[in-house]
Parts: C-alpha cells; sequence; structure tokens
C-alpha cells in the first residue's frame, strides 16, 4: 500500500510544478553596456582607496616633512659646481681639525701649546729666563710655577737652578748664548757629566716637545733634580 502512494506521489508532483509555473517568459528589453572612461578609469587605478593589494603608509609627521624639504635643499645645492666646491671645502678642514685634534690628545699637548693663548700664570717670559739665571729667586719661582699648574714651567726652572749650581760651584762657566751641549762637553771628565745629560735630555724632551707632563712624572723628575743638587 506504501509502494503505491509513494509511486504516486513521484509522478504526481513533476506535473504540479510544470502547471504551477506556468509558461516561461524571456526578457527581450534592450541592453546597454556602460562602460568607464579611461579616464575615470585611470583616476580609480591611483585612488589609494582602491588600492587593495598594496599597503598604506601613514602620513608623514611635521617634522619628518621638515628633514625631507631640509635634505631634498641640501640635494640641490650639492648638485651644483659651487655647493659641490663648498661640500669639499668643509669636509677637508673637518678631517684636517680631526687630524690635529688627534695628535693633540696622542701627544698629551695642553690646550695652551697648540690653540690657545699663552698661559697668564707664566709669571716669567721666557726671554727673561734666558737673560741672567743669577737674578732669579728659584725656590720662589718653581713653587709660584707648581702652584700654577704649569709644570713645564717648573721643570725649566729646575733645569736652570742646576746651571746655576754648577755655574756658582766653577764647574761650568755659564753665558746667555751657550747651549745646553756646551755645558754638558764642559763636565767631560768629571762625575756629574752623565747624570747631566740625562737631565739635559729630560728636560728638552719636556720642554722643546711642549708634552704635558702629568704630575707624577714631574715629582719623579724634581726629584731627580734635587739629587744632582745635592751631590755637587
Amino acid at each position: 500500500m506504501y509502494r503505491i502512494i509513494i509511486l504516486l506521489l513521484f509522478f504526481i508532483a513533476p506535473v504540479c510544478v510544470i502547471k504551477a509555473q506556468g509558461k516561461i517568459r524571456y526578457d527581450s528589453s534592450d541592453i546597454h553596456a556602460r562602460e568607464l572612461s579611461k579616464q575615470k578609469l585611470n583616476v580609480y587605478k591611483n585612488s589609494n582607496e582602491f588600492q587593495y593589494d598594496k599597503e598604506l603608509e601613514p602620513p608623514k609627521s611635521l617634522w619628518t616633512r621638515f628633514w625631507d624639504w631640509f635634505w631634498d635643499k641640501v640635494g640641490n645645492i650639492l648638485g651644483t659646481t659651487t655647493g659641490g666646491r663648498i661640500f669639499n671645502t668643509v669636509i677637508t678642514i673637518l678631517a684636517v681639525a680631526l687630524l690635529v685634534f688627534f695628535i693633540v690628545k696622542v701627544t698629551g699637548m695642553s690646550g695652551t701649546g697648540l690653540f690657545g693663548k699663552k698661559n697668564k700664570s707664566d709669571k716669567f717670559p721666557f726671554s727673561e729666563l734666558d737673560e741672567n739665571i743669577h737674578t732669579i729667586h728659584f725656590d720662589d719661582a718653581i713653587q709660584r710655577a707648581i702652584d700654577d699648574k704649569n709644570l713645564r714651567l717648573a721643570v725649566r726652572l729646575l733645569y736652570l737652578q742646576s746651571l746655576k749650581n754648577l755655574s756658582d760651584k766653577g764647574n761650568i762657566h755659564w753665558q746667555p748664548n751657550k747651549t745646553n751641549f756646551n755645558y754638558v762637553q764642559e763636565l767631560s771628565g768629571t762625575p756629574y757629566q752623565s747624570k747631566f745629560t740625562d737631565l739635559t735630555r729630560q728636560f728638552e724632551n719636556n720642554w722643546y716637545g711642549n708634552f704635558f707632563i702629568p704630575e707624577y712624572e714631574f715629582t719623579r723628575l724634581r726629584q731627580s733634580f734635587i739629587d744632582f743638587n745635592r751631590q755637587l
């Protein structure tokens, strides 16, 4: 019984559907295709809103735009012949200044030895020191130089004091126009020549080399002069 009912439904259902649909109608109206002009199409293609496959960059800040403008101006200036020459000149000056600064640091020169003016703490002009060693009060002068942190001048005064002591003892004949080497030669055959030669070398290295003298080095050198003067 159930089988018969199922077979009837199978055959009756399509017929009912066909009758329900009725006659098939076709749309016969004219179709007009609309096209975008190339100009509008290019506008859409270049619009950021339609760039779905590209990651949009965030808007630049005022600071970033300033540096973009600055470097753009610099590039324009350097692109000219005059700008290129100015740039090369500035680079050369900076390179020379850096080299000089490096030499000063490596050799230990003080700023007054190369760049600055003469230190106001130099109580004795060089010409005065070269005039007459017998008119200088060495103990006071050496102490003033030490107090003023002018150890280079203090070493020079220590050396001149030794020359005065040698002259007072009759070991050398001091004259303003003589060289240090002349005094070393005058001490030939005496027990003082070897030590004085070493002191002369150390004095010339510090004075004429214009080197910075560390305090511990000055203390050692000062003691050497003191020991030498006690032997006279």
